[in-house]
């Protein structure tokens, strides 16, 4: 071994240079793998000058070896604390980062760029998984999603699970909402409306219209005529058509009096406007009205043999006309008409009756025989 001082050669065994009386480092095995760790954690120092490098040679010289043998010892073990250091702040930056991108927060931020450059259904993707973390934010997400891709029927079953988990969740009653308007479906807006009791939330509904006109008739078959009448909350104008189109602000007839309804079939479609000029969804009812001839009166006494004065009334319905004659000829309106009660004339007689409804159809001819013999 040669001296690192002064390059004389020191025989084995020994702990000190005889020439310039240098100590002699003993290195202790150790792992190459460190060695180089360290190597390439520190670099290199720059030289030292030459006057500072004799006065270290100088103050080396005059050191005591066990003095500096610990020195060695205390020096790698400070490289190697930095090292395990160094490792340990590695192994958690790593650890985080596998944390992070596999968590909730990751997934939803990565949904919102998605949206951000309109990949819908990539971004959907990512809001699934990050449902654990934001069952409703992110089920918002993913209904509004939907319903930029026109797949209502899964926007809406999602919107509804997350109001379900949050009933005062505005922006998932907002999404919703929205959806029901671009689907003109009024009917399920309402539904949802009678389970809101939050005035925050019925607010919302303000800027849509969930009323429609109601009518006092259902449609169907009649046998007279019927004077309808819409109904609608107050501050609504309602507009109306029966010629089957569509009724608008501007092609409706505004509605102000009942509607009569004659014979024939007729089809009453009608909407309501609020104040914003917002129109409600077409409510459509059809009628349909055959007049009928009206029934025969009814006539006491009945046909028979009479020795006393006898009278003899008649009644029909109302808004309908009895007429008679006594000769056997088949009456009209021109006839005589019931007013009161009429006594039998004497002898065998033939009471014809009909009636006359409001629509001028008559019934047919009832004839009776009456003898009055005093």
């Amino acid at each position: 071994m040669n001296c690192k001082n002064c390059g004389n050669k020191i025989e084995d065994g020994k702990l000190y240079c005889d020439f310039c009386g240098m100590s002699v480092q003993v290195v202790p095995d150790y792992n190459a793998f460190d060695d180089d760790a360290l190597a390439s954690l520190l670099k290199e120092q720059p030289e030292e000058h030459p006057v500072a490098k004799e006065t270290d040679a100088m103050h080396e010289k005059n050191k005591k070896p066990t003095t500096t043998k610990k020195h060695a010892k205390k020096k790698r073990s400070k490289k190697k604390i930095i090292l395990i250091t160094l490792l340990c702040i590695l192994a958690c930056v790593s650890l985080g980062a596998v944390i992070y991108f596999h968590s909730g927060n990751y997934y939803y931020s990565v949904g919102e760029a998605k949206d951000k450059s309109k990949d819908y259904e990539t971004a959907i993707l990512y809001y699934e998984q990050a449902e654990v973390t934001y069952p409703v934010k992110a089920r918002v997400k993913i209904g509004a999603d939907y319903l930029l891709l026109e797949e209502y029927e899964k926007a809406e079953e999602i919107l509804l699970e997350a109001i379900s988990l949050d009933s005062d969740n505005t922006e998932a009653y907002r999404t919703l909402l929205r959806l029901y308007d671009q689907t003109e479906d009024y009917e399920a807006m309402r539904d949802l409306k009678e389970d809101v009791t939050s005035e925050r939330i019925l607010k919302l509904f303000q800027n849509y219209v969930t009323d429609t006109v109601t009518y006092s008739e259902d449609g169907g078959s009649y046998k007279d005529d019927i004077l309808l009448k819409l109904s609608a909350p107050s501050g609504y104008t309602i507009y109306y058509t029966l010629d089957g189109t569509a009724p608008t602000a501007l092609s409706g007839h505004k509605y102000k009096n009942p509607i009569e309804l004659t014979d024939g079939t007729t089809t009453v479609k009608s909407i309501c406007v609020n104040t914003d000029g917002k129109e409600s969804s077409v409510v459509s009812k059809t009628y349909k009205i055959t007049y009928t001839s009206p029934d025969y009166p009814e006539v006491t006494p009945s046909s028979g043999t009479y020795h006393t004065q006898t009278y003899i009334t008649m009644t029909a319905n109302e808004g309908e006309h009895i007429y008679y004659t006594w000769d056997g000829t088949v009456p009209t309106s021109d006839s005589a008409e019931y007013v009161e009660p009429i006594a039998i004339p004497e002898g065998n007689q033939i009471l014809s009756v009909i009636v006359v409804n409001e629509h001028g159809m008559s019934s047919n001819v009832l004839k009776m025989n009456y003898q009055y013999l005093p």
